[in-house]
């Protein structure tokens, strides 16, 4: 066994991302990823995954065996002492993730108007994976006989309750997601964080969906809604999915590989709950700041985001 080319690569947040091309006896290399998590002691509070670090390598398994395109995963090692904390090891697919770069790009030019069926077609697949067994059943997800929507609109009122001063918008759109919650027709895997800057694209279109940590059990027209969602449109707010174009090419391909018919009225309504979760994200971006847990100027930029979400969110209610 042979390791070459070893290179850090950006992003990451608090995990350690590299490139390694690894050989086995006399194959070619492999071009992988290595994922490593260098504080074991925290890894439960990095991921929403209820199976932590481990537990991501697993759902990863899993999605790709359903035929999502998801890097295919290959080994991975809870032991922190073998690289100093838990790390596995996936495909290395290569491409674009930076937003700003997939809509200017020349050569991404056709894959902009092919993406938005690519990712409702995917979304499908990723829908398609059973999670009653063993592989996916130990995700998080609604309890208390709540369903999802239900367990969502209290995390925005536990947001509401975190803000450093008067949010009213957001208070004003909690009030009207309690009074308006649809039912849940179906449950299934959600990725969680479904969006432009999650995924790799080449020239021929999407080749890859990362950044698994958020997923969980849920409502499928969950993941639909948030890449329709205003802030991951970044600017281009006339095009609904993911500031590349219509909504009703992206939710019919999903529907034919899905088989699963959509109900427009809840992806609404899940528009309305992805605003308004942005703006509790962008809350506790900013108690982070002024608690002194995370003090940078970054921090600080972001959690003044706020303001730009709540009109966002007084726009979509003015539309209803």
């Amino acid at each position: 066994m042979g390791v070459a080319g070893l290179r850090r690569l950006v992003g990451g947040s608090s995990r350690q991302v590299w490139a390694v091309d690894v050989a086995l006896g006399d194959a070619a290399p492999l071009p992988l990823v290595l994922r490593i998590n260098p504080t074991p002691v925290s890894v439960s509070s990095l991921t929403a995954t209820a199976g932590g670090f481990e537990g991501e390598f697993r759902l990863l398994r899993a999605v790709h065996a359903y035929g999502a395109p998801v890097p295919a995963p290959h080994w991975s090692c809870e032991d922190p002492e073998v690289l100093g904390g838990p790390f596995y090891l996936m495909d290395r697919i290569e491409g674009e993730t930076i937003p700003r770069r997939i809509y200017r790009a020349e050569d991404l030019e056709a894959a902009r108007g092919l993406l938005p069926e690519q990712l409702g077609a995917a979304l499908a697949r990723i829908h398609r994976a059973d999670i009653s067994g063993d592989e996916l059943g130990w995700l998080p997800g609604p309890t208390g006989g709540r369903s999802s929507p239900e367990e969502q609109v209290e995390s925005i009122e536990r947001g509401l309750s975190a803000s450093p001063g008067p949010a009213p918008v957001l208070a004003l759109a909690h009030r009207w997601l309690a009074r308006n919650v649809p039912p849940e027709r179906d449950r299934t895997l959600v990725h969680g964080d479904f969006r432009i800057g999650n995924v790799i694209v080449g020239p021929e279109g999407l080749r890859a969906v990362l950044d698994w940590e958020l997923a969980h059990r849920g409502d499928p027209h969950e993941d639909l809604a948030w890449m329709c969602t205003k802030t991951w449109r970044f600017g281009r707010v006339d095009r609904p999915v993911g500031g590349l174009g219509p909504r009703e090419p992206f939710y019919r391909a999903y529907e034919k590989e899905s088989g699963r018919s959509l109900d427009r009225d809840a992806l609404r309504y899940w528009e309305v709950l992805g605003s308004a979760k942005v703006a509790v994200v962008w809350i506790f971006q900013v108690q982070a700041w002024l608690s002194g847990a995370n003090r940078s100027v970054e921090q600080a930029a972001i959690g003044r985001r706020k303001a730009e979400t709540e009109l966002d969110l007084l726009e979509l209610l003015e539309e209803l």
